[in-house]
Parts: C-alpha cells; structure tokens; sequence
C-alpha cells in the first residue's frame, strides 16, 4: 500500500463533510492533514505551516482554488504539489494545468487515484519518471524532428515542469496512452518517453494553436537528462503549457 507518512496535506474546500472525507483518507495512508475552507484560510495556513501537497475544491466562496493556485504558484512553481478539484465542467483542463496543477480531479474524486499521484509527485524526478524504460502498448506514436528542445517554437512544442504541449491536427482522445520521440537535430539526440493525453484542442476557435497536452509518465535516462537541463535554463509555472 502506498504511503504518505512524513508528508503534510492541506485540504481545502467549503463542505465541512468533505474535508473531513479527504483528511480520513489522506490520514489512513499516514499523512499529516491540515483543514481550510477557502483559499483565503488556506494562504493564511501556509504562512505558518510547512505544506508538501494541497488538494482543493474550485468553487469556493472568499478565495477560490484557481485563486490559491495562483497565490501559490506565484510564490514559487515547484515548492508545493496542487491538486484540484471540482464537481463542475466549466473549468478547460488545459488552463489548470497550464497555471501549474499537478492534477485535477471530478468531484467525488478517484481517492486512490488522488493518492497515487500525490505520492508520484512528490517523488524525487529519478525515481518518478525513470523507470525500466520500456516501450509500453500505446495507442498513439508521436514522431516530430525539431532543433533542440530549449529553442523550439511554441507552435511546435513547448514544455512545462510535468509534460509538454504538442501541435498537430488530429490530436486522439482524452487520456490516450501516447508515445513520442522528438529528434533533437541540433544535439543529434531523442527525446522519448511515454505520456498521457490530458487536454485536446481540436481547433483554433480560441485563437490557440490546434494541439494537445501531455503528462509524462515514463522517461528514459536520456531524455531525463535533456528535461532536467531544459528547466534549469528556465523554470516554467506550467505544468503542462497550453501553447
């Protein structure tokens, strides 16, 4: 069984039950649970309190999620794992994701899920997307040939703490297993990993470009490497960039 011990979970929403659903589970896998009921509370939490993770409602009155979101990733992008969620359908993935969530959940959430990627987030990188790398079954193969991965164009590619956005026209479906392998032309090296497909835009309505987002699941030692020294040279908000 995965366990949270040592690790301290600030849980934020408006419905008392709830927070006390989230704080048993978060409890029973040996977390520390902290308890806010907005966005507000929560920041005033964090000024006092070391926090490694924090799971919140979206819909809140006297701060929101988005806005503590906000708050948090202005602070600093990577100091504090946040996940989402909401029981509404008019917040885009693309645009929590690109603000730095690590997740987002529908309300009632997937509790081992929830955990699952909490306790993958935290995760040191080498551990959490190096594995025995190995092509898994995928539905989807994503082939491109760019430059090099730090001066490519953002209609393109472009790549976030926790995956990368990738333009093309017939983007498959929401949680497609994928697989890419982008040849940096200019470092005569591959990126390739495996991902999840967690946003599409299936056209240019919003006045972005056509395309889709990609969590990283799986990286091989290489392309780790490359990924590493791309954040170093500049420290994206974005978990996944939406362009």
């Amino acid at each position: 069984m995965i366990s949270l011990k040592g690790k301290t979970i600030l849980v934020v929403d408006d419905e008392p039950g709830y927070r006390e659903v989230l704080s048993d589970e978060f409890s029973f896998v040996g977390a520390t649970t902290l308890l806010a009921a907005s966005g507000n509370e929560a920041l005033e939490i964090l000024k006092n309190k070391k926090v490694h993770a924090i799971v919140s409602d979206i819909r809140m009155p006297n701060g929101d999620g988005v806005f503590l979101l906000d708050q948090i990733k202005k602070a600093d992008s990577a100091l504090v794992v946040v996940a989402l969620v909401t029981g509404f359908t008019d917040v885009l993935p693309e645009d929590i994701y690109n603000k730095g969530a690590e997740a987002i959940f529908s309300k009632p959430c997937d509790m081992e899920a929830l955990i699952d990627k909490i306790y993958s987030a935290l995760l040191p990188e080498k551990e959490r997307w190096v594995h025995d790398f190995k092509r898994l079954a995928t539905d989807f193969v994503i082939e491109q040939e760019i430059e090099t991965l730090g001066k490519v164009s953002a209609r393109v590619l472009s790549i976030g703490r926790g995956g990368l956005f990738v333009a093309m026209e017939n983007p498959p479906a929401v949680n497609t297993r994928v697989a890419f392998s982008i040849t940096l032309t200019g470092l005569q090296k591959k990126f390739m990993g495996t991902g999840v497909c967690r946003w599409v835009r299936p056209g240019k309505e919003s006045g972005f470009t056509q395309g889709m987002g990609i969590e990283f699941q799986d990286l091989n030692e290489e392309s780790l490497e490359i990924f590493l020294a791309a954040l170093k040279q500049k420290t994206p908000t974005a978990y996944i960039p939406k362009e």
